[in-house]
């Protein structure tokens, strides 16, 4: 998150960019490990960690790369 905020301050699409794409990877890994351990609980919040975290993280990802190529 603190990446995320530097790189917005700095207005740094490059390091924006990269602070998205950990923080989907590590989305990722949290939604596996869910899947892996089996809990109930935490797999009917797979869809919301998808629609809140995971969507606005690719979203974000494909502005910023159009943003760079640009």
């Amino acid at each position: 998150m603190i990446g995320i905020i530097v790189a917005f301050l700095l207005r740094s699409h490059a390091g924006l960019l990269i602070a998205l794409v950990i923080r989907f990877t590590t989305d990722l890994m949290d939604i596996a490990n869910v899947l892996s351990l089996g809990d109930k609980g935490g797999q009917a919040a797979i869809p919301f960690v998808v629609i809140l975290l995971v969507a606005p993280a690719i979203t974000g990802s494909i502005y910023l790369l159009k943003c760079i190529k640009r």
